[in-house]
């Protein structure tokens, strides 16, 4: 198995706590000792499928399919034509960058990062069992089928990934009819010698154009398909590469000014033992890539919180200056002595409210102010301190006539 590492261990809680989809395995965490239910040690990642509950381990990580006089006549949807070009796009952006030490899934990671800060990020939808053109699709998903027992093949081959093309494994394992034997291990040199004797022989197969234009020896296997006349080979080609999406052009091009393809700096011997598998890196980058993009999702949230806070506030300071400046108008305009009617002495033996003449100029004066434009919170404030005013204004008069009787009854 792989070397015990806090972001695989991640992954199985992730795993663990996702929605199970209908179709797909459920993962469970399977006890494997009968002796010791509670000991931690002999816990394992398992899935629930067909009725039964089995450890979880590798699958095989199809690279690619062959096939000879099967006929691919319905063409990629566009919107994985739009990604095949996206992809040769990027892979011309990383070859034109000065060769490094650093491994290519870590270039294509800081590529992804980069994409996922855009606003309108390019993520396309992944199908259930990967990309692919329709017959591909179909021939995939038969042999996930025949496979279901074993969960040997569970996802689609690796010459349609597109967004986040690996790069490629130091030993291959061929399954063949045109074999001495039904399966044999080969080194990267000795897959293109076979691929190339099987183009010859009239099959076809669909090539990432990652290893076209980053692995040495590739380049020669699709030259090869692009000149065989073998029966559906070139109809095939079209629905792979299509002609008006201008991809082989620009691959042409790229190969012409990088022939050597993906550079990297030689390592030393402990940086080549701290290298990883593709596949773990590729998991490892996977996880990195999700986890930075959900930081700064967040980061760009609490930016625009912040924007909004700030606006908010300088709002709040402006209105505050307005309703000052309100209050201050008002005071001002209160301080104009009143001149009250003669007519006191009719509302002597009158009631409170009976006063209300006397100050209502001081009301008026209120209601003009600019009060519907200040928020509720500050017009209450006004409102309250307007009452305020009348209930002086009201004692102020209570007590002038109080004082006008007293006056009255002494002259009597």
């Amino acid at each position: 198995g792989r070397v015990s590492e806090p972001a695989f261990q991640e992954m199985n809680f992730e795993a663990l706590r996702n929605k199970h989809v209908e179709g797909v395995p459920r993962a469970v965490l399977l006890q494997f000792s009968d002796k010791d239910p509670l000991c931690p040690l002999n816990l394992l990642m398992a899935y629930e499928e067909n009725e039964r509950v089995m450890p979880v381990v590798s699958d095989f990580d199809c690279l690619l399919v062959g096939t000879r006089r099967v006929k691919y006549d319905v063409p990629l949807p566009p919107e994985q034509v739009e990604l095949l070009q996206w992809s040769v796009d990027n892979i011309e952006e990383i070859l034109n960058d000065a060769p490094s030490a650093v491994s290519w899934t870590t270039r294509w990671l800081n590529l992804l990062k980069r994409e996922g800060l855009k606003e309108k990020s390019f993520k396309p939808k992944m199908p259930r069992f990967g990309f692919g053109d329709p017959t591909s699709y179909r021939l995939m998903e038969g042999a996930i089928q025949l496979f279901t027992r074993d969960g040997a093949v569970r996802h689609g081959a690796e010459c349609f990934n597109y967004y986040f093309p690996q790069e490629l494994d130091e030993e291959f394992l061929i399954i063949s009819g045109n074999l001495s034997s039904s399966w044999k291990y080969v080194n990267k040199m000795e897959l293109i010698d076979f691929l190339c004797q099987q183009v010859n022989a009239g099959f076809t197969f669909p090539l990432n154009p990652k290893w076209v234009l980053c692995d040495k020896g590739m380049k020669r296997v699709y030259d090869r398909l692009m000149v065989s006349d073998c029966l559906y080979v070139q109809e095939s080609l079209d629905v792979w590469y299509p002609r008006q999406s201008g991809v082989r052009e620009q691959i042409e091009r790229v190969y012409m000014k990088k022939p050597n393809g993906y550079v990297r700096h030689r390592l030393s011997m402990v940086h080549r033992l701290a290298e990883r598998e593709p596949e773990t890196a590729m998991l490892l980058a996977e996880l990195e890539l999700k986890h930075y993009i959900t930081l700064q999702r967040a980061r760009r949230r609490l930016k625009h919180i912040m924007i909004v806070m700030t606006i908010r506030r300088e709002s709040r300071i402006k209105e505050d200056k307005t309703y000052n400046a309100d209050l201050n108008e008002t005071s001002s305009e209160m301080s104009t002595p009143l001149e009250f009617s003669s007519s006191v002495q009719d509302h002597s033996n009158k009631d409170f409210m009976d006063t209300e003449p006397f100050y209502s100029p001081i009301c008026d004066r209120f209601t003009k102010s600019k009060l519907p434009e200040i928020r509720s919170k500050r017009r209450n404030r006004v409102v309250h301190l307007i009452r305020d005013v009348k209930n002086s204004c009201t004692k102020g008069i209570s007590n002038h006539l109080k004082h006008q009787r007293l006056h009255s009854n002494k002259i009597a």
